[in-house]
């Protein structure tokens, strides 16, 4: 069956939090160090489809903690501003790939894909895998080849981003244990799905084996490697939910190390003392290692796992697929400091697909499960400002209406992709950005909902609830109830119980808060829509200002006269007015 391991629970329980079900004799004192949790790609659509229609419980927390309170409420607008992480403009990665000593995962080929493909993929500005034997069958002339991640993230960036490493192509180590003594779930370990137990062990053991190989200094910033990118043998559990397969995520070393012990024998160590035991532990060539992602060197269902009876069925088996840059690069997105946008207990479809940092990771061209995620969709606008790749055009009270003319978010420059409003009196907390969709470039992926998925996309943006991930919360897309996901209409305002970032689907049916699916055609602006302020089914609210005779919040956000032009660009005219 589905099952994913809370790292809630812990978390709660190492800040004193009884709710985890964890002992009050157990729980470590408070501590001065930071632990944190796995932030993860989300599911396959393939995965989510079947566990679904199998009746299949996704939510990841455990239903006593989808109750407890999700941070702080506002009853005035907040001034909680989240703090900008612009990258340089080369970004050096080190990347390491790993195989296991003699026996691989399960399903996974016995020779790996050869280490080039990988520098192609990550770093080339094309990749053909098809050229390879197993993955020949998948070739055709509508295959594109020019969908790597570093093309995605300078698409995304407007050309400021290049991806760059010392150690191209880098080859493949062997660690010191087969895949069972990582990922086995018969060793006697208290859980050991994904290979909790013993990813912290994997990942030390990888930097051992590369310490004679690469300067870790050369990827240093400040004393600290801030990540290091490791493809595994075989596919990721994102496929199946298969618990021998690793889980792709982000996460540090110490913290993997850590709960890697408890999830052994249940044994909760005093973190203090762990810390300090393990002090300079991770220094390589003078520098500190930071976190790490994993993430798989190909893709399918290819042990045949069964979620619904946690058997391994051959009707099952899937692939091997090449794996392809949207795990890639939403997991690399987390090590430059972004959240997931998805829900991330699965109750829901967050930002769905219309960004790489939730569903949008696996958006393909064309459809088909062995081009899974091979043209995700594009950064979204708020992780564009967030990383300092692009400035919105500023809509203002004080301007009246504004007529604007957008190209294609991925076709733009960087200070003209898309337009930012802001709520009044918000202290700039809470703002809507709205930008051009079209089927071009990575966005091409979008296909998978539809010919007429395209159009102007609203985006709701709070950053009171953003501002969470920065204080250790990898909660901004994920809360407990529908209602909740809404602008909540049972007290006057609710600070971060709601999406931190959310798209205005123009349906007003709220298909990604109610998990219905995870984006259709029916979610875009197009020509004669319009978004109101005030509206039946859609509406430009607010969660801090109410009329008092309503439940609508008001921003005064309004658009109209938009008009899809034949070369892509979408015009339309964007003004404040509250209805009185």
């Amino acid at each position: 069956m589905w099952k994913v391991l809370s790292t809630t629970a812990l978390s709660l329980a190492l800040l004193g939090g009884a709710a985890s079900g964890i002992s009050a004799n157990q729980l470590s004192k408070p501590s001065k160090y930071q632990l944190s949790t796995p932030e993860m790609v989300s599911p396959s659509p393939e995965y989510e489809a079947y566990a679904k229609a199998k009746g299949l419980d996704l939510t990841k927390q455990a239903k006593k903690l989808k109750n407890l309170p999700n941070g702080k409420k506002f009853n005035a607008p907040g001034n909680n501003h989240v703090t900008y992480s612009p990258t340089k403009s080369n970004i050096p990665m080190l990347v390491l790939l790993v195989k296991f000593k003699d026996e691989q995962p399960l399903g996974a080929p016995a020779e790996q894909v050869p280490a080039k493909y990988f520098n192609d993929l990550i770093f080339g500005d094309r990749y053909n895998p098809y050229e390879l034997p197993e993955f020949k069958q998948y070739d055709g002339p509508n295959v594109p080849k020019d969908k790597t991640m570093q093309n995605a993230y300078k698409e995304s960036s407007y050309g400021k981003v290049t991806l760059t490493t010392d150690d191209a192509p880098t080859e493949w180590i062997t660690l010191p244990h087969n895949a069972d003594f990582y990922l086995s779930q018969k060793l006697g370990d208290l859980d050991n799905t994904n290979g909790y137990a013993h990813v912290g062990q994997l990942v030390a053991d990888t930097l051992e084996a590369a310490d004679a190989q690469v300067d870790f200094s050369k990827y240093a910033v400040d004393g600290v490697v801030p990540n290091v990118f490791i493809v595994h043998a075989g596919t990721g559990a994102e496929w199946s939910g298969d618990p021998q397969q690793i889980w792709s995520h982000k996460w540090d070393i110490q913290s993997a190390l850590y709960y890697g012990k408890y999830y052994q024998d249940g044994t909760l160590l005093d973190v203090d003392e762990f810390m300090n035991d393990n002090a300079g532990k991770w220094t390589k060539d003078g520098v500190e290692i930071g976190t790490y992602t994993i993430e798989p060197e190909i893709g399918g269902n290819v042990a045949g796992y069964d979620d619904t009876n946690g058997k391994y069925s051959d009707a099952l088996k899937s692939g091997p697929y090449p794996t392809q840059a949207g795990v890639f690069s939403h997991e690399f997105g987390h090590a430059l400091g972004l959240p997931d946008l998805y829900d991330v207990d699965y109750s829901s479809e967050g930002a769905g697909n219309y960004t790489i940092m939730a569903g949008g990771s696996w958006m393909s061209y064309p459809n088909g499960n062995a081009y899974m995620g091979n043209s995700p969709t594009s950064f979204d606008p708020f992780s564009k400002i967030f990383l300092g790749w692009a400035e919105p055009i500023n809509v203002k009270p004080a301007d009246g209406a504004k007529t604007i003319t957008l190209k294609p978010v991925n076709q733009s420059n960087s200070n003209n992709a898309f337009v930012k409003m802001e709520v009044p009196g918000s202290n700039g907390t809470e703002y809507y950005l709205f930008e051009n969709i079209q089927q071009v470039g990575f966005n091409q992926g979008l296909g998978r909902e539809g010919a007429n998925a395209h159009g102007l996309v609203a985006w709701h943006v709070d950053e009171n609830t953003l501002s969470h991930y920065q204080q250790g919360y990898n909660d901004v897309n994920s809360v407990e109830s529908f209602g909740k996901k809404l602008y909540n209409v049972s007290t006057p305002v609710n600070g971060v119980s709601h999406y931190g970032l959310s798209v205005v689907q123009k349906d007003g049916n709220f298909d990604l808060e109610k998990g219905v699916n995870r984006g259709d055609e029916k979610d875009f602006f197009q020509t004669g829509d319009v978004l109101k302020s005030n509206g039946a089914n859609v509406y430009s609210g607010s969660f801090y200002f109410y009329k008092g005779y309503s439940a609508t919040g008001l921003s005064g956000i309004n658009v109209k006269d938009i008009k899809e032009n034949p070369d892509g660009s979408i015009t339309a005219t964007f003004f404040y007015q509250n209805d009185k």
